[in-house]
């Protein structure tokens, strides 16, 4: 099962068909959630519409890479994942907060 993980998570960066539109949507998630998402009126917090952005970016950014760069497209895989992993603990803390 591990080398089944190393294997997809290290594999060759195949490239894609758009990877400037995952680029363009990663940037605008980021730039809304920084400048226009105030989370002072007691709204959804900002964060994980920036790691959700950061998500996009990374995604976007493995398809950009050239075949030959795969310690750099597992990296940017196991940022995804973080970020995955972030978003999720931060929703269940903020409903959480907002149960009690």
């Amino acid at each position: 099962m591990l080398q089944g993980v190393k294997r997809e998570l290290f594999r060759e960066p195949r490239g894609g068909r758009c990877p400037w539109v995952w680029l363009l949507i990663g940037c605008i998630a980021i730039v809304i959630g920084l400048f226009f998402y105030s989370p002072l009126e007691g709204q959804f917090p900002q964060a994980p519409l920036v790691a959700i952005g950061l998500m996009f970016v990374f995604q976007g950014a493995v398809k950009v890479l050239p075949r030959d760069r795969t310690t750099i497209a597992g990296g940017l895989r196991v940022g995804q994942f973080l970020a995955i992993v972030y978003v999720l603990v931060v929703m269940v803390a903020y409903l959480w907060s907002r149960a009690s």
